[in-house]
């Protein structure tokens, strides 16, 4: 899936580069999944 690589590199970016933790990995995870369920609706549509 796409969503996971890009899931990723943001995530390395923020540890790697930024040299922050993840703050509040529910609420990102809740938001991710919120993401590709609207893109499903979306590509799927009515």
């Amino acid at each position: 899936m796409s969503l996971d690589q890009l899931s990723l590199g943001l995530l390395l970016f923020q540890i790697v580069i930024l040299r922050q933790d993840v703050a509040d990995a529910g609420m990102l995870t809740a938001g991710l999944l919120a993401v590709i369920l609207g893109l499903m609706l979306f590509m799927g549509g009515p």
